[in-house]
């Protein structure tokens, strides 16, 4: 497949095209609502597995003014198609006016992981590890 004919939620090594794959960054005020929410996004099949860090601590401005917070942080593995479907989930369950839900590719993994990610989300029937 030529790189140009791949679709925009895959991606090309050599001659196997999979699917895209995200890490996804998320920051919450305490370790329950860190639970809750990890334990909805694997539900809703729009994360395959979220790891659950904490606490750490942030510091920000908002609104203007210098803060200084306890939170805890979520990393969850998903797929470039199912992004939106995520962001949607955190942002109805997530407390703060303007959560903190940020994404990147994953450019390396063991294939076998990386197909149960997808398999996960994408075909929740066959994501078993």
């Amino acid at each position: 497949m030529k790189p140009d004919a791949v679709p925009a939620f895959y991606v090309q090594f050599g001659n196997v095209v999979a699917m895209k794959c995200l890490f996804v960054y998320i920051t919450v005020p305490d370790r329950r609502t860190g639970r809750q929410l990890a334990k909805a996004l694997v539900e809703q099949h729009v994360a395959a597995c979220v790891n659950l860090v904490g606490p750490v601590e942030s510091f920000f401005r908002w609104e203007g003014a210098l803060e200084h917070a306890r939170e805890w942080v979520l990393v969850a593995k998903t797929t470039a198609r199912r992004w939106s479907a995520l962001v949607n989930t955190v942002r109805s369950l997530h407390p703060y006016e303007c959560p903190c839900i940020v994404a990147g590719p994953l450019e390396r993994g063991w294939r076998p992981f990386l197909k149960w990610v997808a398999d996960s989300v994408e075909s929740p029937q066959r994501g078993t590890r």
